[in-house]
C-alpha cells in the first residue's frame, strides 16, 4: 500500500494528453513547477560576492586617486621657521600659476643637513643628480577654464585657505584637493562675494 501510494503521489504531478492515434503512447507533460529550494541562498551568495568585488574595486580606484608627492613636505615646520608662502610659490601674486619650489630654493637652506630626516636626504639626492623635484599638481582646471592666482589673491583679496585649507598647519602634503572646484562651487563663491558670473570672466 505504501508503494502504491507513492506511485500515485508521483503520478499526480503529471497530466496525460490523449493522442488522436491509438497506436501511439500517451504524451506525458509535467505540469507542476517545483522551485529549487537552494535558489534563494544561492542568489544571496552570488550577490554577496559580487558586492565584495565591487567594494574592493572601489577601494583600489580610490587608493590610486591619491596623489603622493616625491617629498613629504612639512608646511607647519617651515612656517614656524618664518618662511612665507611666496618662498616656495613665488608667482601667486603676479601670475596665473602660483609656482612650485625649485631645487635651488630648497638648497638655500638644506645645503648642509639640518636633520636626520630621510625626506631631507631626498633633496640632496635630487641635487646631486641635477634633477628638479617633480612636484605633482593637486588642482587641474579644464582647458576651457581660465584661473588666475593673481586675480583672486591680489585683486580679489582672497586668502589662500579659501581653496587650499589651512596648509600652514599641515605636517604632510595633502593627497587630494581640499575642495572640489566644480563650476557650481566657483559660481557660488562669486555670488557670495558679489563677483560677476559672466561666462567670459572664466571662459576665454
Amino acid at each position: 500500500m505504501v508503494v502504491l501510494h507513492g506511485v500515485q503521489h508521483f503520478l499526480g504531478g503529471f497530466r496525460f494528453r490523449s493522442s488522436p492515434s491509438y497506436d501511439k503512447e500517451p504524451i506525458i507533460v509535467y505540469s507542476e513547477e517545483r522551485p529549487c529550494a537552494e535558489s534563494g541562498p544561492m542568489k544571496f551568495l552570488i550577490g554577496f560576492f559580487i558586492g565584495i568585488i565591487i567594494f574592493f574595486l572601489f577601494l583600489n580606484v580610490r587608493a590610486r586617486s591619491k596623489i603622493e608627492q616625491p617629498i613629504s613636505f612639512n608646511h607647519k615646520r617651515h612656517i614656524a621657521q618664518g618662511l612665507e608662502c611666496d618662498t616656495c610659490h613665488p608667482y601667486f601674486k603676479t601670475r596665473n600659476f602660483a609656482g612650485m619650489p625649485r631645487i635651488e630654493t630648497c638648497m638655500d637652506c638644506h645645503q648642509d643637513p639640518l636633520t636626520d630626516s630621510p625626506e631631507e636626504q631626498k633633496i640632496k639626492k635630487f641635487q646631486e643628480k641635477g634633477l628638479e623635484i617633480r612636484w605633482k599638481r593637486l588642482y587641474q582646471q579644464p582647458d576651457h577654464v581660465f584661473f588666475s592666482h593673481r586675480r583672486h589673491v591680489v585683486l580679489g583679496k582672497m586668502d589662500c585657505s579659501s581653496c587650499h585649507g589651512e596648509m600652514g598647519r599641515t605636517e604632510r602634503p595633502p593627497s587630494r584637493p581640499w575642495v572640489k572646484m566644480t563650476m557650481e562651487w566657483c559660481m557660488d563663491c562669486h555670488r557670495k562675494t558679489e563677483v560677476t558670473n559672466d561666462c567670459l570672466a572664466c571662459h576665454v
